[in-house]
C-alpha cells in the first residue's frame, strides 16, 4: 500500500510538471489540430467525391445511359499495378461518395479518427512524449533531488503513470471534441450536398467501438513503453525519438511478425478503414504468437528497465 502511495504521489508531481510547463498544453494543441485537420479532411472528401459522381453523372447522360439502372448494375473492381479498374465507374463514385459521407456522422467518426490518429500520428507522438518524460530529470539534472525520499522503482512506475494518464485524458479529451465537431461540419455537408439520395447500408463495424477504443490503448501503450524505457535506459531522448521516426516512417516492413504487421493484423479484425487513412494491408500471423511476442517485448524492456535502475546510484 505504501509503494502505491508513493507511486501515486510521483505521478501527481510528474502530471503538475508537465501541466506547469505546458507540456501538456502542447500536446492537446497538436492533438486538436490533428483532429480539426481530419473533419476538415472529411468534409474536403465528401465535396471532392460529389463533384467527382456529378462529373460522372453527366458523362452516362450524355452517352444516353439511364442512370437508374446503371446503379443497379453490378460493379466488378479490380487492382492492378496500384491502379483501381472498375466495371462500373458511376456505381463506383456513388459508393465512395455514400462512404464519404457516413464516414462524417456522429455514430461512425470515433471510429475513423482512432484510425487516423492512433495509427498515423499518437503512436509516435506518444511514443516520444514517453522518451521526453523519462528523460528530463537526466536533462535538468534534477535527478539527485527526484529521488530523495522515493526508490527508483516507484519513480519509474509514477513517471510511467503519469504519461498514461496524459495519454488518456488526451484522447478522451480530443475524441469528444471530434465527436461534437462532427455535429458542426454535417449541416455545411448537407448544404452542399444532398446526402439523403446517396444512403447505402454498408458502413458498420462489426465489432463495435469498445474493441477499437482498447486496441487502440494497447497500440499507443506499447509505443509509450518502448520509448519510455529506451529513453530512461539510455538516459536519451534523442535515440528513441530518432528509432521512433525511422521504425514508424522510413523502414519497409521486416516481416510478418515485425510490430507493425502484427498491429496491422489485429487493426484490421475491429476497424474498417475505409475513411481517410487506409491502413496496409498486413501478412497473415499466428494470432497467439503475435500476441506473446509483444507482451515478451514489453516484458524484456521491464526487466533491462529495471535492472538498469537498480544498478544507479541515486537515480543517476
Amino acid at each position: 500500500m505504501k509503494s502505491i502511495n508513493n507511486i501515486l504521489q510521483v505521478a501527481n508531481k510528474e502530471l503538475y510538471y508537465q501541466w506547469c510547463s505546458k507540456k501538456i498544453a502542447i500536446l492537446l494543441f497538436i492533438l486538436l489540430f490533428l483532429s480539426i485537420f481530419h473533419l476538415i479532411g472529411l468534409h474536403n472528401r465528401v465535396i471532392t467525391s460529389y463533384n467527382r459522381y456529378q462529373r460522372t453523372e453527366m458523362t452516362y447522360r450524355e452517352n444516353g445511359i439511364d442512370i437508374v439502372k446503371a446503379l443497379e448494375q453490378p460493379n466488378n473492381v479490380y487492382v492492378e499495378n496500384n491502379s483501381k479498374i472498375t466495371s462500373n465507374p458511376l456505381k463506383d463514385d456513388f459508393i465512395s461518395l455514400a462512404i464519404a459521407i457516413q464516414s462524417l456522422k456522429p455514430r461512425n467518426i470515433i471510429s475513423n479518427t482512432l484510425e487516423y490518429l492512433v495509427f498515423v500520428f499518437c503512436t509516435l507522438i506518444f511514443g516520444i512524449y514517453a522518451a521526453y518524460v523519462a528523460t528530463y530529470d537526466f536533462r535538468f539534472k534534477t535527478y539527485k533531488f527526484v529521488s530523495v525520499g522515493d526508490n527508483q522503482r516507484d519513480i519509474i512506475l509514477g513517471k510511467l503513470l503519469s504519461v498514461i494518464i496524459t495519454m488518456t485524458g488526451t484522447m478522451v479529451f480530443v475524441l469528444i471534441f471530434t465527436f461534437i465537431g462532427s455535429f458542426i461540419v454535417n449541416p455545411i455537408v448537407v448544404a452542399k450536398v444532398p446526402v439523403k439520395d446517396f444512403t447505402i447500408d454498408i458502413f458498420n463495424y462489426e465489432y463495435g467501438i469498445i474493441p477499437q477504443l482498447f486496441l487502440s490503448f494497447i497500440v499507443i501503450l506499447f509505443y509509450v513503453i518502448v520509448g519510455f524505457s529506451i529513453g530512461f535506459i539510455l538516459k536519451s531522448m534523442l535515440i528513441p525519438t530518432i528509432g521512433l521516426l525511422l521504425y514508424g516512417l522510413f523502414i519497409p516492413v521486416l516481416g510478418a511478425y515485425d510490430f507493425r504487421n502484427i498491429i496491422s493484423y489485429f487493426s484490421h479484425q475491429v476497424f474498417t478503414f475505409t475513411a481517410r487513412f487506409v491502413m496496409f494491408k498486413p501478412m497473415p500471423i499466428n494470432e497467439v504468437l503475435g500476441i506473446l511476442l509483444t507482451l515478451a517485448t514489453a516484458v524484456i524492456l521491464f526487466v533491462v528497465l529495471f535492472t538498469v535502475a537498480k544498478k544507479r546510484s541515486a537515480y543517476s
